[in-house]
């Protein structure tokens, strides 16, 4: 019985760990990994299969094994692969250090995403041993781990909620007297306090945290945090190297002024040198690290010929409504997840706008070229475009992608969700989208939307069933051309919303 048997660790869908993402990186890196539509992918501390289920429906030519010490975490897996029906997933509950490597073979991808920091040295060196030996010549393993400078201040908090909560009879109570103590803390200081300000922050990132997520997360008995320099150097030393990060704009300096890339420029070629003082800058506390085997030639700096081979998706918007795309104007641009930039070249603007415009769609850069054209009303340079993009992905303003999307953006007669998500409809819980990311549906009417996406009727069809149900009111009398069109308005925003999510296959 561990302690993931006694608080189950929910487990979600993590974009950052889909096979095309990761050959997406390793590419721009100078790797050519497997297809990620045809690969073997293993997971060490799969939990309940919430992060390989999806993955496994959503490329069925693939192969996937999730490993998990919790026995109940497995058989849950197992449970969910059996009610689903999907066979090209295996799960198995063991000890890390029991693993025979001579009885897995060669893997494509490897994950363990929060699995480093929380285990004992000797099973994180072992896990760094397996690596090596079970990654395919060309492959790419992902682990993640709590990180220094930003984790002195995690370790701060934590240390003091480890000590008050050192009797605590069950987890339950020692998770309330933990964020009862955070909350504490915080009050006792005012708002123009520098300690308080930290102990604000921490207190407010504590009481947002699942439950479980935040009893394992930060009251683990083991919470051992790396600066990057280190985590590359316990990898060199067993026969791998630094790759990148999952984050392909945290590895860049791009959104800083230009006196700070000029100052991080000046400390070498070494790129681990340069992000990890772009981790001092950041005070980064969480690392996602993506590791290759040690001969592996790298290129560090993407070719711009390599952009033409990509697809581009952005989901950022012009702030202003009318604004100069073919003028020299400054424009600003926001997006999800805090982007927000600013440019003034027509190239960049006019690409920036039309990626937001065909959100969440995945564009090619000939396509791409071809609809700046378009607007230009001549052809624009090539290679001004694929600077362009460089510079998107390494600021985070763009995704770039190997292939294009498996969902849909435009709406089709008979609208139909991935089989996966009418599952885990019908369970409750989070949904799992096309492009991988768990969401929460937390109306009703969304809920039943989804569920009548099953391929089979019209957005008119689902409209007129859900008028069906309204009953006349109270002096028997009902409008249903009335209802029949408001039924239909929210159908049709719900459909669009879903659209934006990725949530509807193509």
């Amino acid at each position: 019985m561990t302690a993931y048997d006694q608080v189950p660790y929910p487990c979600n869908a993590y974009p950052q760990t889909h096979p095309e993402h990761l050959a997406t990186i390793a590419r721009l890196q100078g790797i050519k990994t497997a297809q990620p539509d045809r690969c073997r992918y293993l997971e060490i501390g799969c939990g309940d299969g919430g992060n390989l289920l999806p993955l496994a429906y959503a490329l069925p030519d693939s192969q996937f094994v999730g490993i998990d010490l919790a026995t109940s975490s497995i058989e849950a897996a197992c449970h969910h692969k059996r009610e689903f029906g999907q066979t090209n997933v295996e799960f198995r509950a063991l000890d890390l250090m029991d693993l025979d490597p001579s009885a897995l073979g060669q893997w494509d991808y490897i994950v363990a995403h929060g699995v480093f920091s929380w285990v004992p040295e000797a099973v994180r060196t072992h896990l760094l041993t397996l690596c090596r030996e079970l990654l395919a010549p060309q492959g790419v393993a992902f682990i993640s781990y709590n990180a220094y400078p930003g984790s002195h201040i995690r370790d701060m908090a934590r240390e003091m909620m480890v000590y008050h909560t050192d009797n605590a009879p069950d987890s339950e109570t020692k998770i309330n007297q933990a964020r009862a103590l955070m909350k504490f803390l915080a009050q006792s200081h005012g708002t123009d306090d520098e300690y308080g300000i930290l102990l604000r922050a921490e207190a407010e990132r504590v009481l947002n945290y699942t439950p479980n997520h935040f009893f394992h997360d930060d009251l683990a008995d083991i919470n051992q945090p790396y600066y990057l320099h280190q985590f590359a150097d316990l990898a060199a030393a067993h026969g791998l190297q630094y790759l990148g990060d999952a984050d392909y704009a945290s590895m860049h300096a791009t959104r800083y002024p230009s006196e700070v890339r000029d100052s991080l420029s000046s400390l070498g070629d070494d790129p681990i040198r340069r992000e990890q003082y772009l981790d001092f800058i950041k005070c980064r506390r969480f690392r996602q690290s993506l590791l290759c085997h040690q001969g592996a030639s790298l290129t560090h700096h993407a070719p711009l010929s390599l952009m033409q081979d990509l697809f581009f998706a952005s989901s950022a918007k012009p702030t202003a409504s009318g604004a100069g795309l073919l003028d020299d104007s400054q424009i600003t641009f926001e997006g999800e997840g805090g982007l927000k930039g600013e440019t003034s070249a027509p190239v960049a603007k006019l690409a920036l706008a039309y990626l937001g415009l065909k959100w969440p769609e995945r564009i090619g850069f000939h396509d791409l070229l071809a609809a700046i054209a378009s607007a230009l009303g001549s052809q624009p340079d090539a290679d001004e475009l694929a600077t362009v993009l460089r510079e998107f992905i390494q600021m985070g303003a763009a995704e770039p992608h190997l292939q294009p999307a498996s969902f849909s953006t435009q709406l089709g007669e008979r609208p139909q969700a991935s089989t996966w998500a009418l599952y885990q409809q019908r369970l409750g819980g989070g949904i799992t989208t096309l492009r991988h990311h768990t969401i929460h549906i937390r109306d009703s009417f969304g809920l039943w939307l989804l569920g009548q996406l099953d391929g089979t009727k019209t957005s008119a069809q689902i409209a007129h069933g859900m008028a069906s149900t309204v009953k006349p009111g109270s002096e028997g009398k009902l409008d249903f051309p009335k209802e029949l069109a408001e039924a239909q308005d929210l159908v049709d925003k719900g459909l669009q919303q879903f659209l934006a999510l990725g949530l509807i296959l193509a």
